[in-house]
């Protein structure tokens, strides 16, 4: 697997040229009490991932499996009029099934259980940890993104790592990444070290760059995806997908900069995986794996 050197430079005058939409920043993010807003960002980064179980889902109309997580989560975060740590504490399988409207049976249940666990994990944290408020954890992190992510990595769900022959951890940390990066998005925290964060290592950004031909992939890789194959967690081609994602984050940062146009890592994960929305993205199948990573 590599980046396509020569291919940079024209992609990111492409990206430039398209001035790289994204989306808006969701109106629960931004309306009601700040300690609730916290709380619905670090919840919803608590149960960001499981794309590979996404094609078992029951979708909402026109949504992806993701976005049908974060809106059915949303509704009923905001239809509560906010949700405590210790609430989340409690929750169970059979609640979160009830809340996205999932089977709680069957490989969607496998999920289920597992965002029961992430979301219990994190309010038992909130609460034992930063005194039940979702704020503090803001607090805690003293003005630094970095710190945040560093913060949150050390919870079970989100130690997202792993080993590779080229070196003893790879660490991704995309949820505790994309938990600092939402909380600034939405206005809850001033970070002066967005910069340090970097594109946050999922499924989509690895497939948009490969079909815009800057990711170059080993063909017998790229049959496995297509064919829909489940990739296992930890295996060589999976870190290298999302290495190299991060990887070639950076360097269109870097690209980007130099045709004046500057933007952090973080954004441009939000730019590109907006772009992953586009019928010529959603036409070819993506690598899943099945983790609490993305």
């Amino acid at each position: 697997m590599q980046l396509d050197e020569q291919r940079l430079p024209s992609y990111a005058a492409e990206l430039a040229d398209t001035s790289l939409e994204a989306p808006d920043v969701p109106t629960e993010w931004t309306e009601g009490s700040p300690e609730s807003r916290a709380g619905l960002v670090l919840t919803s980064a608590a149960v960001n991932y499981g794309s590979g179980w996404h094609p078992v889902l029951q979708k909402a109309p026109g949504l992806s499996g993701a976005r049908t997580v974060a809106a059915a989560l949303a509704g009923w975060w905001t239809g509560r009029g906010g949700v405590s740590p210790g609430d989340l504490r409690r929750i169970g399988p059979g609640d979160v099934a009830g809340i996205l409207g999932q089977d709680r049976s069957g490989e969607g249940g496998q999920l289920m259980r597992l965002y029961a666990a992430g979301l219990a994990q994190l309010g038992e944290w909130v609460e034992d940890c930063h005194g039940g408020s979702w704020l503090a954890v803001v607090d805690a992190a003293r003005g630094s993104a970095a710190r945040l992510a560093g913060l949150l990595a050390e919870l079970p769900q989100w130690q997202d790592r792993a080993a590779h022959a080229a070196c003893s951890q790879v660490w991704f940390a995309k949820r505790a990444q994309l938990a600092a990066g939402d909380l600034a998005l939405a206005g809850l925290a001033s970070f002066d070290d967005v910069d340090r964060l970097t594109v946050m290592a999922d499924n989509l950004v690895p497939h948009v760059l490969r079909l815009d031909g800057l990711l170059q992939v080993d063909p017998g890789l790229v049959a496995r995806i297509e064919a829909g194959d489940l990739l296992r967690p930890g295996e060589e081609g999976e870190v290298e997908l999302r290495a190299f994602a991060v990887h070639a984050g950076e360097r269109l940062v870097d690209e980007l900069a130099r045709r004046g146009f500057s933007i952090s890592a973080a954004e441009l994960d939000r730019r590109l995986w907006w772009r992953g929305r586009l019928p010529r993205y959603k036409a070819r199948p993506r690598h899943r794996a099945r983790s609490t990573w993305y």
